[in-house]
């Protein structure tokens, strides 16, 4: 890509085109282009273009695509900026849908995709599910939630599945067992 104008335009005219073969494929250079650094998306500090990257050539494309613009004219006139974003949201998620499908890593039921990869749901709250999964518990985290790691460590911990309906980091049992713990303390 020569410039930055180039890049979003070719990212729009490979959503409107409804993701063609050649699109797919110009999407996955792009994602190499990105791990490699040498594709560089402005809008992330460095930090968290590398925990993109880390996330692997499918989260680096829902990340590019939920980043491309919405037509204005798509948008409701005269309704709230809030509203206005959440409609901006909806078609960004749809979009995503949209190239998830035409890949093959939509899962349309998430929850029973987890709790068969995962084991039972033993706690959740407004933002995660928290899952038995024998020697170790899994925490699910919903993306409508900014999830900042503040280690190194903490975000090669965090893996987003090739699905991208909700990011995953696992627990060691004695801080899930704590995080447990005192919710039930919270709730006596």
């Amino acid at each position: 890509m020569t410039n930055h104008a180039d890049f979003w335009t070719s990212i729009a005219l490979i959503i409107k085109e409804g993701f063609t073969p050649a699109g797919l494929q110009q999407l996955d250079r792009y994602a190499e282009l990105f791990i490699s650094e040498e594709l560089v998306y402005k809008r992330f500090s460095p930090f968290e273009q590398y925990g993109c990257s880390t996330g692997g050539t499918t989260h680096v494309i829902a990340t590019l695509l939920a980043g491309a613009e919405v037509d204005a004219d798509t948008l409701a006139q005269g309704v709230s900026d809030f509203k206005r974003m959440c409609q901006r949201g909806e078609t960004q998620a749809l979009r995503i849908e949209e190239w998830a499908k035409a890949v093959g890593v939509w899962i349309d039921d998430i929850d029973e995709s987890f709790t068969n990869a995962f084991g039972e749901r033993i706690a959740e709250g407004g933002e995660a599910i928290v899952y038995d999964h024998g020697a170790t518990l899994v925490k699910t985290i919903g993306l409508d939630y900014f999830v900042e790691p503040n280690s190194s460590k903490q975000l090669q911990q965090i893996n987003p599945p090739e699905h991208i309906a909700r990011w995953i980091a696992t627990l060691s049992m004695t801080s899930a067992k704590r995080f447990i713990n005192n919710k039930i303390r919270q709730t006596a």
